[in-house]
């Protein structure tokens, strides 16, 4: 065999009976016969062609192609794969399924792994010595059926094999198919075929593979297999042997299990997992229940809705008490369209014994009880305020009478009334059978909005009224008029009777009639059983046809044939002797004379009440003595089916002479006058007209239909006519000619003929009888097989009759781009059979759109049937493939590889031209979906890997012809995969077997070879990752709602969805692929959706396999999945699924790790360790996850702790600690005492992992701490975080590591514990200047970490800033800013960015040359990257200068821009420069207009000193505070002394304003002293400013000085200027204001003595300086300076200036010289700003204050006086 030539073994291959596909269906050979109709015709694929081969001249290969014989298979021994446990020899069924498809692929069966040898596939290993080659291949399907048989046994086997019961067919009872027995005996033969598509059955197609778009797909006819999620309960571990003995013993539990050798399986066997999409947790961007497939199963035609109603005519009644017969005829009126909406309605209510005795008289025949109805149905297809019933009333012809005992207020005495009555039984027995109209009646049938008039409840009374005397009847012209007119009815004479009836809506869905028979007299069978009516009646009713017009034509589904003649008038004024003319109408066939007409009367006119049904003769009323008579009756006439130009309506016309039978002579009483003929068929059917029909008087035996206008009676030159309107009702012919010729010409299969007949038929018309043209067209097509030209230009006429009543039926639903016509779908779905002909349509239909789409110069049809109507043509294939498959011997029992074997060719030339076509043009995407679709449903019935082939062909057809066309061909091919995709037995065609990985360069092919569909997508998918957005968008939602279908679909096990996922596999390896693309995409959540499909498959399916290909890859595709495992997890944050994406990701880390512990121990492999390390933090802190979720994360962490300890702790990596060990303590704190014991364990294995491998704690000291700082929200876990603490201590005692071991563990929790006690204190201090400060001994105790320490200061920021402490919210600004610079500096190695160590923030925040400096491990940290960065810096900057605009201080403002200027003009950034320079511009001018007013008010500083016991701490400390400039010391009294009576729960008592040594204190009482203090101003700021600025005056500043008034002897103190002395007090803190916080603890206090002379000095100085205040105002404050004018130059109470110059100066030479020339010299001052500031108030004082000034003037003049005298001017 293995000598063979691989051409010739490929030649000899035939095809196989793939008997299996026979043992797995359950049908019964019986099961094809029951299913038929009578009607039916049974279609054998095998024999139909071979028996129409006389007819068809097609060639005798197409023929023998029908018939597949079996050939033997030929197997070949195949070599093993190398890694095969075993060199079993393997074989393999080969298998060619029809001519143009090669096999290039084969399976072995049982085989972990297929091999392709490069004698059968040279094309496969064409260079074998390259090992990493990836092996070329024809990228077409496996033989579907063949391979089927080699996966027969394995279980479970629904996942390989369809149901057996996929598509079935049956009949839908058609309701309107209600004919006698023998109605079609005598027709013509076309019209027989179109009477069967009313008579047929609908053939009901069942196709129960559906595309499932979410719902719940037929799960009985699968094995089920259920597996309900989340539904068992994790046993819980026995809590009395957890948490005791303070967890200690837990320790060696826990760890003893580590070992080197341990594994890990923490996750495989949890009972909690649920699925990634389960329904109830998951949200998709864009998932809907909705079914994939657009296609809406329409019902067959059906009328259009209509509003019926039930009518009952309970009695006719007159006041007249003797009784004579009178004949009622309803009908329905619109009188504002001035025409009938219904047909007649003929009742009466003779039923008295005397009125029936003087019937007898007239009647035929004896009166048919049986035939007796008093109650219809009738119903309008509009609702109209101008809708009324009719009611015409016609009694006996009398002739002239004098009385009329009917009209209203008629006296008619005992006498008259019998006389009346005797005359009326004599006419009667003389005249019965003629009549007369003799009453009407009208009532509105709905009110205006549109509710009925009538009820059924109570019953209306319609008055009844006589016709205008010598008028004539009313005709319908009349009754419009009068309607219209409400006041013209009252004119009318009204009769002493009435009708009485009741009516109700009449809904076939509630009402139970079970003696209704239809307007053609058929019975019409209940719809509803009675016991399920609301409504049943027994009695005779009658379907009242109506002739309701609508907006839009509509097929015809009920068989009705009638045609209606409304005789109009006749004028015979000029026969003499005529007066009372009587017309009768009869229906005939055949030519025929009076002698004998009356052997060819057809009895087809509808008879009236009591009657029969049919009769031969219709009498109309009688116009009294009337020679132009005028007609209003209705004669309904049944249409024979045979109809042809020999059926005619004779009209015969009567004078009726009443004085024969008044007088008693001799004679007859009907004088025949004339007649007239109207045939109704004269070059078409009778058009609905007025018809104006010769009168002829001939008589003799001359023939109707040989009168020549000769025999035309004549009136003068114009010849007598009788004027008859005709309505044509026939659903069977048409009025339109040509309709009915195109009929007889499709028998007669005369093309030629056929599209100029349909151009001819109007549109109506074409709508009318959709499906019998149609059926006829198809028929057509089908019986001119062979003829190219005739099957062409029928084909071309099916489609413009298609685009004709589309354009026609706007009605149309749009819906995923595809247009569906619901007339033309009905068709399809309903009314289709396959004609009788010699070929079916499937085959005709597709070779002939094959040949339109391909020839260019058929655009106008090519375009339409690929564009508007491929469900259409499709939709036919499909239906006739089952049918003629239903229909054959052996049915649905015969095999798919036998079943339409050669029908791929027609497939494959189909796609060829429509390539050939669209080669320039896009594929439209309308034809792209169906298509698709109707491979689906080909799967159903076909050999499916024929329809693979199929497929395969079609996606790689489409190929882009211009750059531009990439887009739109990538998305055409995904919405086809998504139909194809969307089949509910889609896995099956996928053949979820194993495949093996052979190798990474190998694996996309070896799955896409075994699962085809798969592979097919995925290279779509492929494709759609290098496109737009919306393009990745739509290729992830088909491949979401594939895997989310799998997920929910009750069908399949866990286990089932493992051989699904295996499927997928390759879809990883595209994410690897593309991961770059994907992290890169700015939509996040088609970003989620993308991993998290991945996650899907690498969860579900089998990690054997997904290992294997793992171990394969080289390190940087692993660091591709460790990245693609951190992406997925940081984009499911907040997902319902977080928990099960976390136990997945924990499985495939666990895999990482236990496949590559030898790679990633390797130092250039660090990285990826520490990546995976980051994970588990995060698995971790899922919240509201399960216990044993974290038990399984912690297990799970505890194995990977001791065996990657290594790259855990050497190096500068400090993540893992500080985010692991947060996640460990905070399961610690909220756990149970299980999970509690377990994180204590874990914290204390990270010390003892860390002092093993490096020998010291820094990197848990760092972590520890920075994690207790993140987790000191949890109050109410206070106690718990220090037992754990404690625990750790305790076990650390326990073991013997190393010298340091246990001081070092104790030294870092005890710190931790501080900082945590701190922290825990925050919440509880109201005050907020405590508060601070415990923030910032917080921020300062964190120096270690910059992150943590950044995390404190704003935190203290943000309290100042709620606060609106703004000037502490700059300070705290910037020393983040400096933190930032430094970090900075450190980072760029640079020293350009501004550094507190050189001064650079001395001028803005002084204080922070003293503040702990940047950690020198910061650049290791993992800080905020949006603060530790260039932007963050200047945002820092911004935010400090925008907390001093908000108090004004622009100087300040300014300096802080200042710093900005240097690092823009440093880095190059102009714009920037332009920006700030510009803000600095506004602050100046800003800056010099404050600096001239005095709104800006400086904050206030106080003293504040604590003494008692109960201050604790706080005992005899002293404090100095900044408060606002707004806070009155009142205020800042009452709220410290408030606070700390509340606090200390104890009375506090307030001190008075002495100094300290004074006080008279004691120890057991508790109190408060309080001192405004004034703030020293600092030299050494100022002194490099030439004009130092008003807040350079209160920079800067850390001494305060209070001053109290001082005796040396201990005497009274005195006002006297040479007795004042006074103590300075100075008060010192340790850092400056302003500070980060508000108040600062005194450091030092010093005191200064002055005397008489220093105290004289400081308080002219004083006054000078609030002169000098005061005159710098701009604009100047006549207030103010008044008010110091006049406390300065005016006498006091205490000695002033004057006081002061005449004492000291006057003995200078007892004081010393320094201090008088000082004197002296401020003296000097004093005056000048005095004159000055009194010649100002001189200019801005008013008329009424001149006296004042000139007060103080003389004052003045007096101090200058003293001032010269002294010598100081």
């Amino acid at each position: 065999m293995s000598d063979e030539d691989p051409t010739e073994l490929r030649d000899s291959l035939g095809s196989v009976n793939t008997s299996f596909e026979k043992k797995s269906r359950s049908r019964k050979s019986s099961r094809s016969s029951s299913r038929k109709r009578t009607s039916s015709r049974v279609h054998d694929p095998k024999k139909k062609k071979k028996d129409s081969a006389s007819v068809d001249g097609s060639s005798e290969s197409m023929s023998k192609s029908r018939i597949r014989k079996s050939k033997k298979i030929k197997k070949k021994k195949l070599r093993m794969p190398e890694h095969a446990e075993s060199e079993e020899e393997e074989l393999i069924d080969w298998k060619n399924i029809g001519s143009g498809f090669d096999i290039d692929m084969t399976v072995i069966t049982n085989a972990p792994q297929h091999e392709f040898l490069e004698e059968e596939f040279p094309h496969t290993c064409q260079d074998t010595e390259k090992e990493n080659m990836i092996l070329s291949w024809d990228k077409t399907p496996l033989d579907y059926e063949s391979q089927i048989e080699s996966v027969v046994g394995l279980e479970p086997s629904y996942l390989y094999l369809f149901p057996d019961n996929d598509v079935e067919v049956d009949y839908r009872l058609n309701e309107h198919s209600i004919f006698t027995e023998g109605y079609l005996n005598e027709s013509h033969e076309y019209v027989r075929g179109i009477l069967n598509q009313y008579t047929f059955d609908y053939i009901n197609i069942n196709e129960h593979s559906t595309a499932y778009g979410g719902k719940v797909p037929h799960t009985n006819r699968l094995k089920k297999h259920i597996k309900k999620m989340n539904e068992q309960v994790v046993e819980e571990v026995d809590e009395e042997n957890v948490g005791t003995s303070e967890g200690v013993q837990f320790v060696s539990k826990f760890l003893g299990t580590v070992s080197e050798k341990i594994k890990f399986n923490s996750v495989e066997n949890k009972d909690i997992r649920t699925s990634l999409f389960s329904p109830k947790l998951y949200k998709a961007m864009s998932m809907s229940s909705a079914s994939i497939d657009p296609r809406i199963k329409q019902e067959p035609y059906s009328v259009p809705p209509r509003t019926a109603m039930f009518i009952e005519i309970s009695a006719l009644g007159f006041d007249f008490k003797y009784k004579e017969p009178f004949f009622m005829e309803l009908f329905l009126f619109d009188a504002e369209k001035n025409e009938r909406v219904s047909e007649t309605f003929y009742t009466d209510f003779n039923d008295s014994e005397k009125v029936q005795a003087l019937m007898l008289n007239f009647m035929e025949q004896d009166p048919d009880p049986q035939n007796v109805c008093n109650e219809f149905v009738v119903s309008t297809g509009y609702i109209s305020e101008h809708i009324y019933l009719i009611a015409r009333i016609k009694g006996v012809f009398k002739g002239e009478t004098s009385l009329d005992p009917y009209v209203k207020g008629t006296n008619i005495s005992e006498k008259d009334g019998k006389k009346y009555d005797t005359d009326t039984a004599k006419a009667i027995s003389s005249l019965g059978m003629y009549n007369i109209h003799s009453f009407w009646g009208t009532v509105p049938i709905y009110r205006s909005n549109g509710e009925f008039r009538l009820s059924w409840e109570r019953y209306y009374n319609m008055d009844l009224y006589r016709p205008p005397p010598h008028k004539g009847p009313l005709t319908d012209e009349l009754f419009s008029e009068m309607l219209m007119v409400p006041d013209s009815i009252k004119r009318l004479k009204p009769v002493d009777g009435r009708i009485a009836l009741r009516c109700r809506p009449y809904h076939e869905s509630s009402v139970h009639l079970s003696k209704l028979s239809n307007s053609s007299l058929f019975e019409v069978p209940p719809k509803v059983a009675m016991n399920e009516a609301q409504f049943i009646c027994g009695n005779e009713v009658k379907y009242v046809h109506d002739f309701s017009t609508f907006d839009k034509p509509f097929p015809r589904v009920e068989v009705y044939n009638n045609l209606y003649i409304y005789p109009m008038s006749i004028n015979l004024s000029k026969l003499s002797k005529v007066k009372n003319i009587q017309l009768n109408a009869h229906f005939l066939h055949g030519n025929a004379s009076l002698d004998d007409f009356e052997e060819h009367i057809l009895p087809a006119i509808y008879g009236k009440n009591r009657g029969k049904n049919f009769v031969s003769v219709h009498s109309c009323a009688i116009n009294y003595n009337d020679k132009r008579p005028q007609w209003i009756d209705e004669i309904k006439i049944n249409i024979p089916l045979n109809a042809d130009s020999k059926h005619y309506v004779l009209f015969t016309l009567h004078n009726i002479n009443e004085k024969v039978y008044k007088k008693g002579k001799g004679g007859e009483i009907s004088t025949l006058i004339g007649f007239c003929y109207l045939p109704i068929y004269q070059k078409g059917f009778l058009p609905d007209t007025i018809h104006e029909i010769p009168f002829y008087q001939t008589p003799g035996p001359i023939t109707f239909l040989d009168c020549s206008d000769d025999d035309i009676l004549m009136q003068g030159k114009e010849m007598v006519t009788l004027q008859v309107r005709s309505k044509w009702n026939s659903s069977v012919f048409s009025t339109n000619k040509a309709l009915n010729h195109f009929y007889k010409k499709c028998l007669v299969e005369d093309v030629d003929s056929v599209s100029p007949l349909l151009e001819r038929v109007s549109n109506n018309e074409l709508i009318n009888h959709f499906h019998h043209i149609v059926s006829n067209l198809l028929f057509l097509l089908c019986a001119v097989e062979g003829d190219d030209e005739a099957s062409q230009r029928t084909f071309l006429t099916l489609v413009k009759i298609l685009d004709t009543v589309n354009s026609l039926t706007e009605e149309t639903e749009w819906e995923k781009e595809v247009m569906y016509n619901p007339l033309l779908v009905s068709f399809v779905d309903n009314h289709y059979r396959n004609p009788n002909s010699a070929s079916y349509p499937y085959e005709v239909l597709l070779k002939e759109w094959s040949s339109v789409i391909k020839d260019r110069n058929l655009s106008e049809a090519a375009i339409p049937s690929l564009r508007k109507f491929p469900y259409f043509f499709l939709g036919i294939i499909r239906r006739s493939l089952i049918l003629s498959l239903n229909d054959s011997e052996e049915g649905w029992d015969l095999p798919r590889a036998e079943r339409y074997p050669d029908y791929a060719q027609y497939i494959e030339t189909f796609i060829n031209a429509l390539m050939f076509r669209h080669k320039n043009s896009p594929i439209p995407a309308v034809f792209n979906l169906e298509f698709g679709l109707f491979l689906n449903d080909l799967y159903q019935i076909m050999d499916r890997g024929v329809v693979s082939r199929i497929l395969n062909m079609y996606i790689q057809s489409i190929v882009e012809n211009t750059p531009d066309d990439k887009v739109r061909t990538i998305k055409l091919k995904l919405e086809f995969m998504k139909v194809i995709t969307s089949f509910e037995h889609y896995v099956p065609l996928l053949v979820p077997t194993p495949t093996d990985v052979v190798s990474v360069d190998t694996l996309t092919n070896n799955f896409w070879r075994n699962h085809y569909i798969s592979g097919t997508l995925f290279q779509v998918i492929e494709e759609a990752l290098e496109s737009n957005m919306s393009v990745r968008v739509q290729a992830i939602q088909i491949f979401r709602n594939i895997i989310w279908k799998h997920s929910i679909d009750e069908r399949y096990t866990d286990s089932d969805r493992v051989l699904i996922a295996n499927c997928y596999i390759p879809y990883i390896k595209i994410s690897i692929n593309e991961f770059e693309n994907i992290v890169s995409n700015e939509d996040e959540l088609e970003t989620l959706e993308w991993m998290q499909c991945w996650l899907w498959v690498a969860k579900n399916c089998d990690k054997n396999i997904l290992r294997k290909w793992w171990s394969m890859e080289d390190m940087d595709t692993i660091q591709i999945i460790i990245n693609m495992l951190q992406f997925s997890l940081q984009k499911s944050e907040g997902s319902l699924l977080i928990q099960e994406i976390g136990f997945t990701i924990l499985t495939l880390m666990e895999c990482l790790l236990s496949d590559f512990e030898k790679e990633f121990w390797e130092e250039e492999n660090f990285v990826l360790i520490r990546t995976l390390s980051l994970l588990y933090s995060p698995l971790l802190s899922i919240e509201n996850a399960t216990k044993s979720y974290k038990l399984a994360v912690m297990e799970s962490l505890k194995i990977f702790l001791f065996r990657y300890s290594g790259p855990l702790f050497r190096g500068p990596f400090s993540a893992f600690c500080e985010q692991t060990v947060l996640s460990i303590l905070i399961e610690a704190l909220i756990g149970d005492d299980e999970t509690t014991d377990i994180a204590m364990t874990l914290f204390y294995s990270f010390f003892k992992a860390n002092y093993e491998e490096v020998g010291n704690l820094f990197r848990m000291s760092l972590g520890v701490t920075l994690s207790v700082s993140k987790i000191v929200a949890l109050r109410e876990d206070y106690i718990i975080l220090e037992h754990i603490f404690g625990q750790i201590i305790q076990q650390s005692q326990t073991e013997t590591l190393g010298v340091n071991w246990n001081k070092m563990i104790e030294y870092i929790l005890g710190r931790v514990y501080r900082l945590v006690d701190y922290a825990y204190r925050i919440d509880t201090i109201n005050e907020p200047e405590v508060k601070a400060e415990t923030i910032l001994y917080l921020a300062e105790e964190s120096a270690f970490s910059t992150g943590l320490q950044y995390t404190w200061l704003k935190r203290l920021s943000d309290f100042h800033s709620k606060n609106e402490k703004w000037e502490e919210v700059a300070q705290c600004k910037l020393y983040i800013a400096s933190l930032v610079s430094a970090y900075l500096n450190k980072l760029n190695n640079t020293q350009f960015w501004p550094s507190h160590l050189r001064g650079d923030y001395n001028l803005i925040a002084p204080s922070l040359k003293r503040e702990p400096k940047l950690n020198e491990n910061a650049i290791n940290e993992s800080l905020d990257a949006l603060v530790f960065c260039e932007n963050g810096y200047f945002k820092l900057l911004e935010d400090a200068s925008k907390a001093y605009v908000k108090l004004e201080m622009w100087e300040l403002a300014i300096e802080v821009l200042s710093l900005l200027i240097y690092v823009y003009k440093t880095l190059g950034n102009f714009q920037k420069l332009i920006s700030v320079s510009e803000t600095i511009a506004r602050y100046s001018q800003n800056a010099v207009t404050a600096n001239e007013g005095s709104s800006r008010i400086f904050g206030n500083f106080y003293r504040v000193g604590f003494y008692g016991k109960k201050f604790g701490e706080l005992n005899g400390s002293e404090y100095i505070y900044k408060e606002e400039a707004m806070t009155r010391l009142v205020d800042f009294n009452s709220r410290i002394h408030n606070y700390f009576t509340n606090e200390l729960q104890t009375e506090i008592k307030t001190l008075p304003n002495k100094p300290r040594d004074q006080l008279n204190i004691d120890p057991d009482e508790n109190y408060i002293q309080i001192i405004s203090i004034d703030a020293v101003i600092c030299d050494e700021l100022t002194k490099n400013r030439k004009y130092p600025s008003k807040v350079d005056m209160h920079f800067y500043t850390f001494e305060f000085s209070t001053e109290f008034p001082y005796s040396p002897d201990g005497s009274k103190l005195t006002e006297d200027v040479d007795k004042q002395w006074k103590q300075v007090i100075i008060f010192e803190v340790d850092r400056p204001f302003p500070y980060l916080v508000t108040r600062q603890r005194i450091i030092n206090q010093r005191k200064i003595i002055k005397g008489p002379l220093e105290c004289a000095l400081d308080l002219i100085i004083n006054r000078v300086e609030a002169l000098q205040k005061e005159l710098d105002l701009r604009p100047p404050n006549i207030k103010t300076l008044q008010i110091l004018l006049t406390g300065t130059i005016l006498p006091q109470v205490n000695a002033g200036p004057k006081a002061i110059l005449q004492y000291f100066l006057a003995n200078e030479n007892d004081w010393p010289k320094e201090t008088i020339a000082e004197l002296r010299r401020v003296a000097h001052e004093f005056v000048r700003l005095c004159d000055f500031a009194l010649r100002l108030n001189s200019r801005l004082l008013g008329n009424e204050q001149l006296d004042y000034q000139q007060v103080l003037g003389e004052e003045f003049a007096i101090l200058r006086s003293e001032a010269e005298k002294f010598g100081v001017l």
